[in-house]
C-alpha cells in the first residue's frame, strides 16, 4: 500500500500537467482568435510552423495531442514576432554588427544580412547543434561564445560577455535565469550599442516597465505571431 507522501506527490504530478494543459490551451486560443481578427499571417505561419521540410521542434497542445514544427536553427529566423521580422528585413544593413543574449535562428538570420555577429548561449546542446549547422552554411561572420550559467559561470558572467565593445543591434533574447535576467541585459546592452543602432527584446509583454525606463529616443511595440511558437508574442525595438 502506498503511503500519503506518495499519493500526495502523484496529485501534484497530476496538477501541474492539467496546468500545463491549460496554459497550452489558452495559448491556442488565443493564436486562433488572432487570425480571426488578423488573417495577414496565417498562410506564412502554417508555412514555417507546419509544412516546412523539417520537423524537430514538438509543439505539445495536451498531454495526448502533440504538433510538430521545425526548429529556429532549420527556418533560420529569429523567434521573434512576425511584425518584429518584417521590420528587420528592411532595417538590417550589410556593414552592421550584431551581438545577441541568446543564440539560434536568429544568429544564421542575422549573419546572413549584417557584417558581424557574435552570440553568447548557456545552453551547450543548443551551442554545440548551432555549431553544426553553421558550420554547414559556411556562416564565417558568426562567432558563438558558450558561458553556462550554474556550471561554470554566474549570471553576472553572462550579462557582461558583450564586454566593451560597442554594436549596431543588440539582441535580448537568452535564458531567463532570474525575472530580472533580460532587464540586467538590456541595461548592460545601453551602454553597447552605437549611436543610431538599436536594441531588440523578445516577449517584452514580461517587460513593460523597460519601456518607462530607458534611455532610448523612441521604440516600437511590435505584436503577433511568429515562427516556431503558439500564442501571440511582443518584441519591443529601441532606437538610440
Amino acid at each position: 500500500m502506498r503511503d500519503k507522501g506518495s499519493l500526495d506527490n502523484d496529485k501534484d504530478i497530476i496538477k501541474m500537467k492539467l496546468n500545463q494543459a491549460f496554459y497550452r490551451y489558452k495559448k491556442l486560443l488565443i493564436t486562433l482568435k488572432y487570425f480571426i481578427k488578423c488573417p495577414k499571417y496565417l498562410k506564412r505561419y502554417l508555412g514555417d510552423n507546419f509544412f516546412h521540410k523539417r520537423t524537430e521542434m514538438p509543439i505539445k497542445i495536451t498531454p495526448f495531442l502533440k504538433l510538430t514544427c521545425p526548429s529556429p536553427i532549420d527556418l533560420g529566423l529569429p523567434w521573434f514576432s512576425y511584425s518584429a521580422i518584417d521590420f528587420l528585413n528592411d532595417y538590417l544593413k550589410p556593414f552592421m554588427s550584431v551581438f545577441e543574449w541568446g543564440s539560434g535562428g536568429s544568429s544564421i538570420y542575422f549573419a546572413n544580412r549584417c557584417k558581424s555577429v557574435y552570440s553568447i548561449e548557456n545552453n551547450k546542446q543548443w551551442y554545440v547543434s548551432l555549431q553544426v549547422k553553421i558550420s554547414k552554411l559556411f556562416l564565417s561572420n558568426l562567432k558563438l561564445g558558450l558561458v553556462e550559467v550554474g556550471l561554470t559561470a554566474n549570471e553576472d558572467d553572462y550579462i557582461q560577455s558583450i564586454g566593451s565593445v560597442k554594436y549596431d543591434v543588440i539582441s535580448v533574447d537568452g535564458y531567463e535565469f532570474s525575472p530580472e535576467s533580460r532587464k540586467l541585459c538590456f541595461y548592460k546592452a545601453e551602454s553597447n550599442i552605437n549611436p543610431g543602432g538599436i536594441i531588440i527584446i523578445d516577449d517584452s509583454y514580461l517587460y513593460e516597465d523597460i519601456r518607462k525606463h530607458n534611455k532610448a529616443k523612441r521604440f516600437m511595440v511590435l505584436r503577433s505571431v511568429g515562427p516556431a511558437r503558439l500564442g501571440v508574442t511582443t518584441t519591443d525595438v529601441y532606437f538610440y
